[in-house]
């Protein structure tokens, strides 16, 4: 009777060995992924711990303390995302800089999150070289399962004061509080018709990105532009605010696009020397067709 009592002690000590170390080798290899994932270098990132990933968030082991989560939004408790940016300025200038993108999350509400989101200003001394307040600040973005919306968004740099009206009025009135909100990430898209003013905003469709687009129609007058690309499990990849004539054209990226190159042709050609430009990217050799 004592070694049966033995033998039965033995093997419960054995198995909670066994599910200590499970659970031991299990949150060891959740601390893996996160880091390989949120290391600057993502070559670093392997198929395995992705995919581990994907598993500890479908069963709910990861960012519990976020009650609505976007898909096409930056995942959630990310505070900051590094760009490559460039920026036409008032003085002609082309820069690009490193720059950073803070996303600050201001408000649970009772069907999603309220954001602000915000860039660095450019290191630059010259006020003109800069790209001010109106392209740093993006605006107050409200964030629910299906969709973002773009409540609000000041010329000027958040205020607490400001912030304080915005979490008020959505709290008493919702998005109808806000004659500006507008759409931009939904999953099946808007549509592109114009408003009387001539001015277009809707999201395009295009695989796992959600494009927003926003321009007039207008003929004749100097207007703003802009582009933000939503992309699924990234959140924004990509995005253009400008007006015409490029004034003030700030441009984000992670990865370089086609349409980036584009932009950098048509504005080496409007400076009738297409390879000021290319030199300075380092473009010259790799699109030397256009030495031709």
């Amino acid at each position: 009777m004592k070694r049966k009592k033995l033998k039965l002690i033995t093997i419960a000590v054995l198995l909670s060995c066994f599910v200590f170390a499970g659970g031991y080798i299990y949150r060891i290899e959740l601390y893996n992924a996160l880091y390989l994932l949120r290391e600057e270098e993502p070559e670093q990132d392997s198929t395995l711990n992705i995919t581990r990933l994907k598993r500890y968030i479908a069963e709910g082991c990861i960012y519990q303390e976020e009650k609505y989560v976007n898909p096409y939004f930056f995942r959630p408790g990310q505070r900051e995302v590094v760009y490559q940016c460039y920026h036409c300025s008032l003085n002609g200038n082309n820069i690009e800089q490193n720059i950073k993108l803070h996303i600050t999350k201001i408000r649970e509400l009772d069907e999603g999150i309220l954001y602000t989101l915000e860039l660095d200003e450019l290191d630059e001394p010259d006020p003109y070289d800069q790209m001010g307040s109106y392209r740093r600040y993006l605006g107050y973005f409200y964030v629910t399962e299906e969709e973002i919306w773009r409540v609000y968004r000041p010329g000027v740099s958040y205020t607490a004061e400001m912030t304080e009206d915005v979490v008020r009025r959505m709290e008493e009135t919702g998005l109808e509080a806000f004659d500006e909100r507008v759409i931009v990430c939904n999953e099946p898209g808007t549509d592109s018709a114009a408003d009387e003013n001539g001015w277009h905003e809707y999201v395009d469709v295009e695989g796992d990105k959600r494009i927003f687009r926003l321009y007039s129609a207008y003929i004749g007058r100097t207007t703003e532009y802009q582009r933000i690309v939503w992309e699924k499990g990234k959140g924004i990849t990509y995005y253009i605010n400008g007006a015409g004539s490029m004034k003030r054209h700030v441009e984000l990226w992670q990865d370089i696009p086609e349409e980036r190159l584009t932009i950098y042709i048509m504005k080496s050609i409007s400076m009738r020397n297409p390879h000021i430009l290319l030199r300075a990217h380092r473009w010259r050799h790799t699109y030397s067709w256009l030495d031709d």
